[in-house]
């Protein structure tokens, strides 16, 4: 679907079949979301393309973009995250920043306020890796402590309630996390010793322990087959 020019070619045109994107830049990696999209070139500058509602390519207006638009700041970025309505990035220091829509705290600045700008996550952690979900964001440190922040509904952010947090708030439990992965209405981790464990909305099964719980406001870990 190309609607808002998520497909990057300077068009708003839909494809069957794959299209370059516009620009000649060279990506280390890309993110894509519900209607947006986003990439870090090799020299660590970071672009994103596609609706510009609430702000969420980051560059400092509402418009719409196709081809590719920089995020504004002088940011030296190795990764970005598209989550539903915001976006996330890590700087090369691990310094963590997001954009967009800001209801629920999930930006991460200790307040609830969109920006169309990247703004920086408090704490003064230092990340080594970022997720963006749906209304919520979740985080490792580099040495491997899960933060989550955002949206908590049925316990997303993994710390035992279900009350929204504006700025990162440690998962619970003495894990030590590899990466983990925001999704909707649920979260989950791997820990560096290949152990994954899931908190969050289980109706359906997502937290693959067995069970259909309602919700698990703290990590469980999957069954094993």
């Amino acid at each position: 679907e190309g609607g808002f020019g998520a497909l990057g070619n300077g068009t708003t045109t839909r494809s069957h079949v794959p299209v370059p994107v516009s620009g000649g830049h060279v990506f280390a990696a890309v993110d894509v979301g519900f209607d947006v999209s986003c990439g870090v070139t090799t020299a660590g500058v970071g672009y994103c393309w596609g609706s510009g509602s609430n702000g969420k390519l980051g560059n400092g207006s509402n418009s719409n973009r196709s081809p590719p638009a920089p995020i504004s700041g002088e940011l030296t970025v190795s990764s970005i995250s598209v989550g539903g309505s915001h976006a996330c990035a890590l700087t090369a220091a691990g310094e963590a920043w997001c954009w967009g829509v800001g209801t629920f705290g999930r930006l991460g600045h200790g307040q609830t306020t969109g920006r169309l700008t990247p703004v920086a996550v408090s704490g003064g952690h230092v990340f080594a890796s970022i997720s963006a979900g749906f209304e919520h964001t979740c985080a490792v440190t580099t040495d491997g402590r899960g933060y989550c922040w955002g949206g908590n509904v049925n316990g997303k952010l993994g710390d035992g309630t279900q009350a929204a947090r504006s700025v990162p708030t440690p998962v619970t439990g003495d894990l030590t996390f590899a990466s983990i992965s925001a999704g909707t209405g649920h979260s989950c981790g791997m820990t560096v010793e290949g152990q994954t464990y899931c908190w969050g909305s289980g109706f359906s099964g997502q937290l693959g322990n067995g069970t259909n719980p309602t919700a698990a406001l703290v990590p469980v870990p999957i069954s094993s087959p």
